[in-house]
């Protein structure tokens, strides 16, 4: 393992004055933290305080007792004995842009990985180590030195290690499969400060539950994953088609999507597209159904799969051209920016008639209530068959699509507009057929245990809790979609 694995004598120096903690003031528990600390202690009296307390989705507005910018693993320790002798929540940020604002904390502490971005990529045997704030656009960059690629999300600035050992589905994901079957090893340090390898032969049982539900766990330190040869250019970009087009588009896509090769990756999203010349003048001012294709294969080879939707329904504006798959993630980061944000997700089980007039009639609201909101719907029909199996409960039907209202806004006062239009739509989506009321924890704002534990099932559940009781009976790490101890 290439990784910088703590040592027994770098632990027992950062446990320095734990074990009296109980004598300590908690100037004498900081002044211990700050002796050997590699990293950056953050106190509200610093200038840069403001910037690094801020969340991305600026519904959250918290102020932290301390932010520690670990550099290494041992600082992560460090952190972790920190604050459970302070007797101070604490909260993980490896990107900070999770919509349910976890990652902040009101006068605890708030360990921000973002120094810690290494990626160190193994060229023949495919893989990379990736230090757990290392983000996607770190990921992109050095693997495509190499003609490689991994599963990062579809932006630049999703914080890799918290996207894929929840989830994670991306551009090369049809090829890959989810970010977390990618996962070969991982590093964590627990809520008593144990730095522990999982893998398939070791720490087996954690190394199953921490992907899919890892934020319960521990801090994630280091992650191996797969990664696949993606060439410099490839055919990418995106399809706009109108409102009137729109139901038919989804019917064929949702065919496309189960014959098509793993080299190509299709999503689709409405949103209203902007009253200004580049668009077509048909689709300006109104919501739009904008299919997104990724295909990494032979160019021929992506002409002729394209080729029935481009036929069939030719598109308002076609947008699939020759570029490189990271100018195509710099372009993704543009779509979401710091604002107030409001995310909800759940699985279909099949893209029937009526999931689809739900969706046409919540892009139509979208529209009516001028809102800058994305529906987007992303096929995970394929199934999953990975080598080693994870809790992950989303992304295993034959046919299942993920349906995500995602909408932004500046004005406090408009909250109950953006969030009442999501609720709208979930509650549409409720009386489908094919509903399976499967959540997604990476992009859920709303913190639901009953729905968690219906979305992984009673038996996957009840070993979650058996691990959440050996790794963290006191639930030290409880900002997250939490799995309780009891």
């Amino acid at each position: 393992m290439t990784a910088d694995v703590a040592t027994s004598a770098d632990l027992e120096h950062t446990s320095a004055g734990a074990g009296n903690a109980a004598a300590q003031t908690p100037a004498d528990l900081l002044a211990d933290l700050r002796y050997g600390f590699n990293g950056e202690i953050v106190t509200p009296a610093d200038p840069e305080y403001d910037g690094y307390r801020r969340h991305f989705n600026r519904r959250f507005d918290k102020h932290p007792a301390l932010v520690l910018r670990p550099a290494n693993t041992v600082d992560v320790v460090a952190a972790v004995r920190y604050a459970r002798a302070a007797d101070l929540e604490i909260a993980v940020s490896c990107g900070g842009t999770h919509p349910a604002g976890f990652s902040r904390t009101d006068g605890g502490v708030v360990v921000d990985l973002s120094l810690m971005r290494a990626v160190k990529v193994e060229p023949m045997e495919q893989t990379a180590w990736l230090q757990g704030g290392a983000l996607g656009g770190d990921l992109y960059a050095e693997a495509g030195r190499h003609g490689l690629g991994g599963v990062m999300g579809w932006m630049r600035t999703t914080g890799v290690g918290g996207v894929n050992v929840h989830g994670g589905w991306g551009p090369l994901s049809p090829k890959l499969g989810w970010g977390v079957d990618t996962i070969l090893e991982m590093e964590i340090v627990t809520a008593d400060g144990e730095v522990l390898r999982l893998a398939p032969n070791e720490n087996s049982e954690l190394f199953w539950g921490a992907r899919g539900a890892g934020g319960n766990f521990g801090i994630v330190t280091w992650v191996k994953q797969k990664l696949c040869r993606v060439p410099e250019k490839a055919l990418i970009g995106t399809l706009m088609y109108t409102p009137e087009q729109g139901p038919d588009v989804l019917r064929l896509v949702d065919e496309l999507v189960m014959t098509a090769s793993e080299d190509m990756s299709m999503f689709v999203y409405s949103s209203v597209v902007p009253d200004e010349p580049a668009y077509p003048e048909a689709l300006r001012g109104r919501h739009g159904f904008m299919v997104v294709v990724v295909h990494i294969g032979d160019r021929d080879q992506a002409v002729e799969e394209l080729r029935p939707l481009r036929e069939a329904y030719p598109p308002a504006l076609d947008g699939v051209v020759e570029r490189s798959l990271y100018d195509f993630t710099c372009e993704m980061d543009s779509f979401i920016v710091p604002c107030r944000q409001w995310y909800d997700f759940v699985e279909v089980e099949a893209l029937t008639d009526d999931v689809i007039e739900a969706v046409t009639t919540s892009a139509q609201r979208m529209e009516e209530l001028e809102l800058t909101a994305e529906l987007t719907l992303v096929a995970v029909g394929r199934g999953r068959d990975p080598e080693h199996p994870s809790a992950l409960a989303v992304g295993n039907r034959p046919g299942a699509w993920l349906m995500m209202p995602d909408t932004f806004w500046e004005d406090e006062a408009d909250d109950e507009k953006n969030i009442g239009w999501a609720d709208e739509f979930m509650t549409t989506l409720s009386t489908c057929e094919s509903h399976s009321d499967i959540g997604y924890g990476n992009v859920q704002s709303r913190p639901d245990v009953d729905r968690e534990r219906r979305s992984f099932g009673e038996e996957t559940w009840q070993r979650l809790v058996a691990l959440k009781r050996q790794y963290d009976p006191e639930n030290l790490f409880h900002l997250n979609h939490n799995i309780p101890p009891a």
